[in-house]
């Protein structure tokens, strides 16, 4: 069996007190998994409790102006097997991060509630961290990393380069006063050096072998360059950024 990528997907869809539904965003998961399959690897769809999360309804293909987007997104729904992997994710508690080359922190903004401050994604994240595992993140997905600190108490992404959803772009879609917390903040807060392009523009950062995308433009960029740092690793794992 080939290197497997593990695709970490929100299960939360409350939009907060709104009354509206959110999720994970489908070109987020769909872009990745596509680059990965062709790539040689395996993807698994984990979940903070296992089972079928729910999308956010504003990302179907009905509702997106990319027509790349909207195509991916179709090909995936029409792929039973795809299909049948998002309908039984595995729970993150069974999750063996020594299984994985590659985990890919998946956004939508129901990560910035299940997975913040989860304990078993900073399980996953500090083990992989450890073994020079890629860990890769887009959109809403860098959530992941609040509070996740390393056995030297060190935060995961202190003096590390970093981006993810803008301030700016939060705003922009009506939302800076319902997420629970400012990503861009919140990242800034960690210690990591964060860096935003023009809202709306594909933008991916490396840092050894961290990987992060600012938003769902930046979605197939962001796991063409974990693929990419992964493989200039190899066996041996790659230097830490400074």
């Amino acid at each position: 069996m080939g290197d497997k990528a593990l695709l970490i997907v929100s299960g939360h869809n409350e939009l907060g007190g709104t009354g509206h539904k959110t999720g994970f965003w489908w070109e987020e998961l769909v872009a990745p998994y596509y680059e990965f399959v062709q790539a040689g690897f395996e993807p698994v769809i984990a979940t903070p409790r296992g089972g079928k999360p729910l999308a956010d309804p504003r990302s179907d293909a009905d509702a997106l102006d990319d027509p790349d987007a909207v195509t991916l997104v179709k090909r995936f729904k029409a792929d039973a097997q795809a299909m049948d992997k998002l309908a039984h994710t595995l729970p993150l508690a069974k999750v063996n991060p020594d299984d994985y080359r590659i985990v890919f922190l998946v956004g939508g903004h129901g990560a910035m509630w299940d997975l913040a401050d989860n304990p078993e994604v900073a399980r996953i994240l500090r083990r992989m961290d450890q073994r020079g595992s890629v860990i890769s993140a887009v959109c809403h997905g860098p959530a992941a990393f609040k509070g996740v600190t390393l056995d030297d108490g060190h935060h995961l992404l202190e003096r590390r380069r970093v981006t993810g959803f803008s301030d700016v772009e939060e705003e922009q879609v009506g939302l800076s006063d319902i997420v629970p917390f400012s990503l861009e903040q919140t990242l800034r807060d960690s210690g990591a050096r964060f860096s935003a392009a023009a809202p709306w523009q594909p933008h991916a950062v490396v840092d050894g072998n961290l990987v992060t995308g600012q938003n769902p433009m930046s979605s197939r960029r962001t796991a063409q360059e974990a693929i990419s740092v992964a493989r200039a690793s190899g066996e041996g794992g790659v230097a830490l950024g400074g």
